[in-house]
Parts: structure tokens; C-alpha cells; sequence
């Protein structure tokens, strides 16, 4: 009995030693494992700091869609979609825009089992993703919005662009310059060899004033050398006082050169005199450039391109008065570009055709470098660059209405300028030569001299005049002085069909020949009613000599 209590004894002390033990180790690996917990924690909250820090988003999803790991910069790019972002979250449906996109599927194609594509959302951010998929099937994914750094990229090629852009120019500038620099020296030749002439020839009037007209001839030339010169150097430039309605006549009579028959180009001048500030040879390029554009928009359809001037005492640019333009087409594109409001008397130069018309697409560019609706071969996309130029440099503006199938009007506001001298002019004095017994009517003085100077050779004396207000005052002082009238139609103060009815009104029946290149079909009844001839440019010299000694 002794020996079981003993044994016993023994047994039960070697339990407690070990209990105390297992008690200690227990004791021992708590605060192993509590620390351990500890440095987890730290870990969850180190690995969330740095989830949260990141400058993408981050989405990490199972198979079954559900989210196992995101940070907050996942909620501020996509702000919509932040309630869908908990662990857990079946999203295959809640954000579709992600799971549901069509790069998903070519997973399975790529090598390493990764692809990126672009999230564009309504707001107009584009948000750059790239995914990555696990043998388990887990997509993880960041998202970046890279909005910003599109625009930029965007502006950048843009600027590229335009650099390009301005480089083609300069190229261009110089070339233009070389090519007038050798075309100054040509002109050098001809005046000097005229000059050489002149000294030359006997005293003969008729040969000396031929070659004051090659020297004029040459002189103009230089002045459109000096305008390509004058281009690239626009400091240059000097402004001065130019009035409206010779710059205007001039630029037509540039125009109506290649103007076809059935186009008609009518030009409403004012009464009174307008003046504007600025270069005669760049406010002219202006009108030309518009009026060739409104020839090229007729195309091949017969029309009328109507150009007038008005003088304003203050201009807004930005509320069209359509009963002032007369352009009443509905939904009609507009563009205005320059200065809009003009505070000061200005000038406008209004020019419309009855064209093809533009679509506001056309029109959002139409002032862009080198953009044009033609065909390489026939635009550059200068013209209206260079427009814009001109009227920005002239501190004016442009507005521009056009529609398809209706035709386009250009407003040109440029401000007024007094010119230097306004004294009243005084009534004109014509001298009549006393052997002339033709009166020729044209507009262009050189034309005019040169039939003029034929006629004379053929030993018929004819006086020129170049304006028709002129002719008709001449004739009606001396009806009985003409035997023959000779007039060109197309002229800016009067047409030719014009001044001929005034004299058919007056009872005068002096036989009247008229010349053009431009006789429209609806003119032609009344040129052939009441004129004796009419004759089309470019004229033979004998065909008019013989038709003017059927009269003599």
C-alpha cells in the first residue's frame, strides 16, 4: 500500500512538473504569437500606407469577380463606381466598364498573359489600364488617368505642326525672295534698255511715249516684286491713307481678267469717298484673294458675285445684320476672326457669291495654314491663311456666313483713316483734241492706249478716256464731234450697255461698237439691240480698224 501511495506520489508530481512546463511554454509562445500579431498589423497597415500612396489605381479581382484588393486612388478615379469597391464585392456586373471590356478576351492570346487598353468615360477623362491575369485566374490591374497627359501630348503635335508649319512658310518666303530678287534684276534690264532706247530714238512723240509705257509697265512689275519682298518683312510696311474704290476697281480689274461669261460680277461703289489705314498693295490682296475664292466656289454653275463698300461709324462684328447683308439663309455656318467690335469709324467690304457654300466644318478651318477643299494641284491652303494674316496686321476683322448650296458672304471691317489732304477737287476741264474723231471708253488706261495707238497708225485720230462719266461729258459737249464710239463693257462707273442706252435715251444715234471678253447671255439681247458691233476680246486690230472705217 505504501508503495502504490508512493508511486503514485511520483506520478502525480512528474504531471504537475510537466504541466508547469507545458504552462511556461504556453506562457512563452502568447507573447511570441502576440507579437507576432503585433508585427502583422504593422505589416497590413505599412503594405495599406503604401496601396494608398500609389499615384494609380489598384484593383485586384478572383475569378468569381470579387474584390480581394484595391486602394483609395482607385475611388477618386472612378467616383461612380466607389461603392462598388469593397472586398468581397462581386463587381462583374457593378463595373462593367472594366470587366466586361473586349481587351479582356485577348488574355488568352498573350504570351505572358497581360494587355492594356483605354477606359473613356463620360466626363471626356480617358483613364490607360493595364491587366495582368495568374494561373488562378486573379486579374490584377492598375488604372491611370491620363487625361491630362494626352492633352499635352495632343498640344504637343499640334505645335509640331504648326513648327513644321512655319518652316514651310519660311522656305517658301525665301524662295519667293530669291525668285524675286532675279525677277528685280530682269526688270533692271528692262528699264535700262528702255532708258538706252529713249535716248536713242529720234524725237518722235509716238516712240518716246512707247517707251514711257514700257517704263510705267516695268515700274508696276517692281511694285509687285517689292509686295513678295514687303511679305516677309511686314515692319517694313508703311501705312498711309488708301481710298476704297480705287483699291476695289483696280482688284476687279485684276479678277475679271479669267472672270467667265457666266459669272456676272456687279459692284455697288458709294457716292461719297472712303478711306481706309493701311498698305494699298496688302488691302488689295485681300480683296483679290476673296473674289478669286467666290470665282472658284461658282464652279461651274452661272451666278453673280456682288461686291460693295460701306462706311460705319462703329462695327460689332459678333451680331450679324442680316437685312443689312442680305444673306438670309437659315442655319447658316459663321465665323468671325480678328477684332469683333470696332468702336471707331471703320470701313466694310462686303463680297457674296451664289456659290457651292461651305459646311461649318469647312468653315472652323478655313483660316488653318496650308488647309484646303482643293485639289493639291490647284490650292495650298494660303489663300485665306494669308487673308487672315493681312486683316490682322490692318487691326481689322472678318466675318464670314456661308451654307451649302446657298453661297458664302465675306464682311472685311478695316478702320477709316482721313486722308491727308481733303481739298474739294475741282470741276474736271476735259481738253477735246481737235483731230479726234473717235472716243474710246476703257477702263484700263494701258489697253486703252494700246487700241488708241493702233487706231492712230491706221490714220484714224481717237481720243482715250478711262473713265466713262468722262466719255459721256466729252461727247455731250460736242455731239457732233464724234463719228464713232468704241467702248469696253465691263468698266466699274458704268458698263458699256450702260452709257450707249443713256445716248440712245438722248436721241443720239452715233454709231456705238462695244468690246468684251465678259458679254453674259442675258446682256446679249440688249448689246446686239443697241449697239451697231459688238466685238469679244481678245480683238483682232484689223477686224476693229475695218469695223471703225465703216463709219468714217
Amino acid at each position: 500500500m505504501t508503495e502504490d501511495l508512493t508511486s503514485l506520489s511520483k506520478k502525480l508530481a512528474r504531471e504537475i512538473k510537466a504541466r508547469e512546463v507545458a504552462e511556461q511554454l504556453l506562457e512563452d509562445r502568447s507573447d511570441e504569437l502576440y507579437n507576432s500579431l503585433l508585427d502583422i498589423q504593422d505589416n497590413e497597415d505599412l503594405l495599406k500606407k503604401a496601396l494608398n500612396s500609389m499615384q494609380e489605381g489598384l484593383l485586384m479581382i478572383n475569378g468569381s469577380y470579387e474584390v480581394v484588393l484595391f486602394n483609395e486612388k482607385l475611388r477618386t478615379i472612378y467616383p461612380e463606381w466607389s461603392h462598388c469597391f469593397h472586398q468581397g464585392v462581386r463587381i462583374e456586373q457593378l463595373f462593367s466598364l472594366f470587366t466586361q471590356h473586349p481587351a479582356l478576351d485577348t488574355l488568352d492570346e498573350s504570351e505572358d498573359n497581360t494587355t492594356s487598353f483605354e477606359i473613356n468615360l463620360t466626363d471626356g477623362r480617358t483613364i490607360a489600364v493595364s491587366v495582368t491575369r495568374s494561373q488562378d485566374g486573379t486579374l490584377s490591374s492598375t488604372h491611370k488617368d491620363v487625361t491630362t497627359i494626352k492633352a499635352s501630348f495632343q498640344e504637343q503635335q499640334r505645335l509640331l505642326i504648326k513648327l513644321m508649319q512655319a518652316q514651310r512658310m519660311d522656305s517658301i518666303g525665301k524662295m519667293a525672295g530669291g525668285i524675286a530678287h532675279d525677277f528685280n534684276n530682269i526688270i533692271a534690264a528692262i528699264k535700262g534698255y528702255a532708258g538706252f532706247l529713249e535716248e536713242d530714238i529720234p524725237d518722235d512723240p509716238k516712240l518716246k511715249n512707247s517707251v514711257l509705257k514700257i517704263n510705267q509697265a516695268a515700274s508696276k512689275a517692281e511694285e509687285l516684286v517689292q509686295h513678295i519682298l514687303d511679305y516677309g518683312q511686314p515692319d517694313k510696311i508703311k501705312f498711309t491713307a488708301v481710298e476704297v474704290h480705287p483699291l476695289i476697281n483696280d482688284s476687279i480689274n485684276l479678277v475679271k481678267a479669267t472672270l467667265p461669261d457666266r459669272i456676272r460680277l456687279q459692284y455697288q461703289n458709294n457716292l461719297y469717298p472712303g478711306y481706309f489705314s493701311g498698305s494699298a498693295s496688302q488691302l488689295g490682296q485681300i480683296v483679290v484673294n476673296l473674289l478669286t475664292n467666290a470665282v472658284q466656289a461658282m464652279g461651274n454653275q452661272s451666278g453673280k458675285i456682288s461686291i460693295k463698300w460701306d462706311r460705319h461709324n462703329k462695327c460689332d462684328l459678333t451680331q450679324p445684320n442680316y437685312s443689312a447683308t442680305g444673306f438670309f439663309a437659315k442655319d447658316a455656318g459663321v465665323i468671325v476672326a480678328g477684332l469683333h467690335i470696332f468702336s471707331s469709324p471703320c470701313i466694310r467690304i462686303s463680297i457674296r457669291d451664289d456659290g457651292c457654300g461651305m459646311s461649318k466644318h469647312t468653315l472652323e478651318h478655313m483660316f488653318d495654314l496650308f488647309f484646303s477643299t482643293k485639289d493639291q494641284r490647284e490650292g495650298h491652303g494660303l489663300g485665306m491663311y494669308s487673308v487672315m494674316r493681312l486683316i490682322t496686321e490692318h487691326a481689322g476683322g472678318i466675318r464670314i456666313h456661308s451654307k451649302p448650296g446657298i453661297g458664302t458672304l465675306c464682311e472685311v471691317v478695316i478702320p477709316a483713316e482721313l486722308p491727308q489732304h481733303t481739298e474739294q477737287e475741282e470741276p474736271l476741264e476735259l481738253d477735246i483734241q481737235s483731230g479726234a474723231s473717235v472716243l474710246l471708253v476703257d477702263d484700263e488706261h494701258d489697253a486703252g492706249h494700246v487700241l488708241s495707238h493702233a487706231l492712230h497708225r491706221a490714220g484714224i485720230p481717237t481720243q482715250h478716256f478711262d473713265r466713262a462719266p468722262q466719255a459721256l461729258q466729252a461727247f455731250m459737249e460736242q455731239p457732233e464731234h464724234w463719228k464713232v464710239i468704241i467702248s469696253d463693257q465691263m468698266m466699274p462707273d458704268m458698263r458699256g450697255t450702260q452709257l450707249l442706252k443713256k445716248l440712245r435715251d438722248q436721241g443720239y444715234q452715233t454709231p456705238f461698237i462695244i468690246y468684251s471678253g465678259h458679254i453674259m447671255d442675258d446682256d446679249h439681247a440688249e448689246h446686239t439691240s443697241l449697239a451697231n458691233h459688238v466685238l469679244k476680246k481678245p480683238m483682232d486690230i484689223k477686224t476693229l480698224i475695218n469695223t471703225v472705217k465703216q463709219y468714217l
